[in-house]
C-alpha cells in the first residue's frame, strides 16, 4: 500500500494545518490505516520503510535505548516531536530520543516526517529533519484489543490497548511487552542474547469547551538485555549486560480564540537512567514551550513562539570519567511570516534567534518559494541556516 499521499493535512512542515501537496516541504506521511496494515513490531520498525531514513541497530537484545541512532537524509542532528512538543534527549550523542517509550502503536494516529532542514521553526538540531509524533484522539465508546506475536529470533510481544470518551473527558491507555533469547545466526551459530522490555503510555484529554482543551500524557519504558558483541580492544566476542528505566511526561493546552487564531502551550520532561556494563548515564530534559498561530486574511498566516529547555547529565560514569549535575539550558524565539501572493505563488520568511548556556546566541534565517504550475505539480526552493548546540 502506497502510503505517500497528496491530499493530507500536515502540521510540521509550517505548523499550520496545511495542504501536503502546497506544503513546500519534502515530507512523508504514514497513517493509522498503514500502521494497522503492515503490523509494525514497533516505532524504529515502522520508520525504517521511509526513504531516506536509516535507523542504526546493533542485533536483537542490545539495548534499544541507547544503542538505536536515527539518520535522515545522514545526518543525526534531528527533531523528534510527539503532538508537537519536543521529545528529544541531548545529554547523549547516541540516541537522542528513547524509541522504546512508543513501542505500542495502537495508539499512534500518524507521522508526520520532514527530511530537510527546519531549524528556524524547531531549534538546534533540526539540520536533518523532523519527526512528528501524532498520537490517537480518544473517540466514541471504550474499546480495549489485546494481541500477542511471536517472529523471528526467539521474540514475543503481548500488547494491551485500550481507549474511549465520557462526554468531554477522553483517555487512551496502552502497555506492552517484549521478550527476545538467545538465537542463532545466519552460519547457524547460537548467539547468546537477552530482552525484556515493558512499556506503559497513558494520556487523558479534556475539553473545557469548544475553544479549549488539555491533554496529560505519561509514557514509561523499563528494560534488562544482554547481548554478545566484539570488544573493540581485544577483538573477542564478549557479553553486554544493561538495564534502562526511562519515563516522561507532557502537559499540553491548547486555546482557539476564533477561527484563525490559536495559541499552544506545553510543558515537558523526559528522563532516561541506562546502565551498561561499567557505563552508566542518568539524563534528563525539562522545558516548555509557547506557540501562537494567526491567519489575518487568505494571503497571510503568521506563526511566533518561544521555546525553552535544560538538558542536564544527573550522573555519568564510563569507568574513566565521572560527573554529576552538569547541566544546560537553550532558550529560543521563533516567527515566519507565509504569504500567498497569488494563488499559486506563495512566500515564506523565518527568523530564529537561540541564546545557548554553552555556544552563545545566534540567528537563523530561512526563506522559501513556492509555486503551484498546477493541480498535480508544486516546485519550490528554499535557503535555511541551522545551529547545533553541543551535547
Amino acid at each position: 500500500k502506497d502510503c505517500y499521499k497528496l491530499d493530507g493535512i500536515v502540521v510540521t512542515a509550517s505548523r499550520i494545518p496545511t495542504e501536503e501537496f502546497s506544503a513546500n516541504a519534502n515530507i512523508n506521511i504514514i497513517d493509522r490505516e498503514m500502521i494497522k496494515a503492515n503490523h509494525f513490531k514497533d516505532l524504529t520498525d515502522l520508520l525504517k520503510i521511509v526513504p531516506g531514513v536509516t535507523i542504526r541497530r546493533y542485533g536483537i537484545g542490545s539495548g534499544y535505548e541507547q544503542a538505536e541512532e536515527i539518520f535522515i537524509n545522514g545526518s543525526k542532528n534531528i527533531v523528534v516531536l510527539i503532538d508537537g512538543t519536543r521529545a528529544n534527549m541531548n545529554g547523549s550523542e547516541f540516541a537522542v530520543f528513547d524509541f522504546g517509550a512508543l513501542k505500542n502503536l495502537d495508539n499512534i494516529e500518524r507521522i508526520e516526517i520532514l527530511k530537510s532542514s527546519a531549524s528556524t521553526l524547531y531549534g538546534s538540531d533540526a539540520k536533518g529533519g523532523v519527526i512528528n509524533i501524532i498520537t490517537r484522539k480518544a473517540e466514541g465508546n471504550p474499546k480495549t484489543t489485546l494481541a500477542v506475536q511471536k517472529g523471528s529470533y526467539k521474540s514475543e510481544q503481548y500488547r494491551l490497548s485500550s481507549s474511549g470518551k465520557y462526554g468531554k473527558f477522553g483517555y487512551s491507555i496502552s502497555a506492552q511487552k517484549d521478550k527476545a533469547t538467545s538465537y542463532k545466526d545466519a552460519r547457524n551459530f547460537r548467539v547468546p542474547s537477552h530482552m525484556n522490555s515493558t512499556s506503559l503510555n497513558l494520556k487523558i484529554d479534556n475539553e473545557f469547551d469548544e475553544k479549549s482543551n488539555l491533554s496529560l500524557a505519561f509514557d514509561k519504558y523499563t528494560a534488562d538485555y544482554m547481548y554478545t558483541g566484539v570488544s573493540t580492544l581485544a577483538g573477542i566476542s564478549k557479553r553486554h549486560d544493561g538495564n534502562a528505566d526511562n519515563y516522561s511526561w507532557r502537559a499540553i493546552y491548547n486555546h482557539k480564540f476564533n477561527e484563525n487564531t490559536h495559541n499552544q502551550l506545553s510543558i515537558f520532561n523526559q528522563s532516561r537512567d541506562t546502565l551498561y556494563d561499567f557505563w552508566a548515564m542518568d539524563l534528563q530534559t525539562i522545558g516548555f514551550s509557547d506557540q501562537f498561530s494567526a491567519k489575518f486574511s487568505e494571503k497571510n498566516e503568521l506563526v511566533a513562539g518561544v521555546e525553552y529547555y535544560q538538558d542536564k547529565v544527573k550522573n555519568y560514569n564510563d569507568g574513566y570519567d565521572h560527573y554529576s549535575n552538569r547541566k544546560m539550558t537553550n532558550t529560543s524565539y521563533y516567527l515566519q511570516d507565509v504569504w500567498n501572493v497569488t494563488k499559486a505563488f506563495n512566500l515564506t520568511g523565518g527568523i530564529r534567534y537561540t541564546r545557548h548556556s554553552k555556544a552563545g546566541n545566534n540567528t537563523s534565517l530561512s526563506a522559501t518559494a513556492g509555486y503551484n504550475i498546477n493541480d498535480k505539480t508544486n516546485i519550490y526552493a528554499s535557503a535555511k541556516e541551522y545551529f547545533i548546540v553541543p551535547n
